[in-house]
């Protein structure tokens, strides 16, 4: 093989295109502002595992459509998600986990000027609960901001996750280390599976 050219049984090339490869984990998008806005049909309900407690959930898409730094341009059209999970009020283990969500949630809607309590609901018996809020929330656009935040896996693999602010961070966009469990359930994180770096 040379200058990226090899010759294959038959005569046929495979020429490649040069490029620099990551050799570690790279987060989903880089830290800064976005004009963004939530696709139609793209975020998703779901129940986390039995043996994780069954709760409810969802995924919610950020499409990052305009970047307010210039040095983020190649990442506009991305998706990024938010992961909010609803846990039981009752539940005192995870009570700092659903307290961040609930700000999440009531940020976002602060940020898209929707009456949180007309779309939030009280209850959860089914996906149906969660209609008013997906409609809400679906097709609007929303300024917001990405932060890094470094985070251990059971395999002592560190990554980065994406995290999703809806106000423009203070002094320094500087990266977090959290090895919290009940961090791990910050909105925006993609939530690691073991073997694999991500989410």
């Amino acid at each position: 093989m040379a200058n990226g050219t090899q010759t294959q049984g038959g005569g046929s090339k495979i020429q490649f295109k040069p490029r620099k490869l990551a050799t570690e984990i790279q987060p989903d998008a880089p830290e800064g502002g976005w004009e963004a806005i939530i696709p139609k049909g793209k975020s998703k309900i779901f129940q986390t595992a039995a043996d994780k407690g069954g709760d409810p959930g969802i995924s919610i898409a950020f499409k990052l459509d305009k970047a307010m730094e210039e040095a983020n341009e190649n990442f506009q059209g991305s998706i990024v998600n938010g992961r909010v999970t609803f846990y039981d009020q009752s539940d005192a283990d995870r009570r700092k986990a659903a307290n961040m969500n609930l700000q999440f949630m009531k940020n976002m809607c602060e940020a898209m000027d929707i009456e949180f309590d007309e779309v939030y609901p009280a209850n959860l018996n089914s996906p149906d609960d969660l209609a008013p809020f997906l409609n809400a929330i679906e097709g609007q656009k929303v300024d917001i901001w990405t932060v890094h935040r470094e985070s251990t896996m059971g395999n002592g693999e560190k990554v980065i996750n994406v995290d999703i602010r809806f106000k423009k961070p203070g002094a320094g966009l500087v990266s977090k280390t959290d090895d919290d469990d009940a961090d791990n359930e910050r909105p925006g994180k993609k939530k690691p599976t073991a073997g694999k770096g991500r989410r």
